[in-house]
């Protein structure tokens, strides 16, 4: 990384964690040119991260009595859904490992199996957007995952493009929350 700019350093190094490391090291040793997939990968990693921080300040807000029970609930509760998943990746891979080839989904199945995210993430992203504070619906222009919601809607409709659809609701919601409180 030598041979890149400073300006392109002090960004890569920006978006430098361990697990950015890891993947681009191998990867930088085979493409000495690759810095644009560092920063494609870095950018992921930090959305990735901001995205996560604001469900969970979501989440603090929908939950503010949970404060009161201290770090150690938060640290109780972390290490039981670590486990969970362990235990639920262990089971799911243990289960294709030991069936292995004999396992074939009809094609219907596979249809059908290829709805389960969208559909899930409707269930949990939809409450969400029209009763934001979980005490009925909200349906009006006050509600700024409502607005920040159709005008993503309409700009992946329009473009098509998932990164700028994000962008823009985001933008969107924040600008909006100003506009409210001002």
């Amino acid at each position: 990384m030598r041979h890149l700019p400073s300006r392109w350093r002090w960004l890569l190094g920006f978006l430098l964690t361990d697990e950015t490391f890891a993947v681009v090291d191998s990867y930088y040793r085979q493409h000495p040119q690759a810095h644009w997939y560092f920063l494609g990968l870095g950018l992921a990693m930090y959305l990735n991260w901001q995205c996560w921080t604001l469900v969970g300040l979501g989440f603090g807000a929908v939950f503010p009595q949970l404060q009161s029970l201290g770090l150690d609930f938060a640290m109780v509760v972390t290490f039981i859904s670590i486990l969970g998943m362990a235990v639920m990746t262990f089971f799911i891979k243990a289960v294709i490992f030991i069936l292995g080839d004999p396992v074939t989904f009809s094609p219907l199945l596979r249809q059908a199996l290829s709805f389960v995210p969208v559909t899930v993430l409707t269930a949990i992203i939809v409450p969400m957007i029209l009763a934001p504070q979980g005490q009925g619906l909200e349906l009006n222009w006050h509600n700024p995952q409502l607005v920040a919601a159709l005008f993503a809607a309409l700009v992946c409709a329009a473009t098509r493009q998932q990164l700028l659809t994000i962008m823009a609701g985001l933008a969107v919601f924040f600008g909006w929350q100003y506009v409210l409180s001002t």
